[in-house]
């Protein structure tokens, strides 16, 4: 697990006792597994697979696009859903690249690594 570890130490200094709990801390999401595309038109539907929440609860995925798999904008910043498959009409003609992060209370997650196109005609 990535999320962090924590000692939290209780002491009482009258006896000279102190004793430990260890903590876990929530932390961002996991990457999210890769993505495949489809496209019907210019519609493009994407699906990924739900990466681990580290500690907190994914609430919703944050996607992106690209014609040149470089420079980013972004898609929607929150799709405010656990759903792993998110469907819309392409802005642009031509390649279109995506990537997808999570998102949980702590933080948004890392983007999928390696992005997927479709050719918009």
């Amino acid at each position: 697990s990535s999320r962090r570890r924590h000692t939290r130490f209780k002491c009482d200094w009258s006896s000279d006792v102190c004793s430990s709990d260890l903590v876990l801390v929530a932390s961002a999401p996991g990457t999210p597994g890769s993505v495949s595309i489809s496209l019907s038109g210019t519609t493009i539907t994407a699906n990924w697979t739900t990466p681990a929440n580290n500690g907190s609860p994914i609430s919703g995925y944050r996607i992106r696009y690209s014609q040149d798999g470089i420079n980013w904008t972004t898609l929607v910043s929150d799709t405010k859903s656990t759903s792993t498959t998110y469907s819309f009409t392409s802005p642009v003609k031509g390649k279109v690249y995506l990537q997808v992060a999570a998102i949980n209370a702590i933080d948004l997650g890392r983007y999928t690594s390696a992005p997927t196109f479709v050719t918009v005609l």
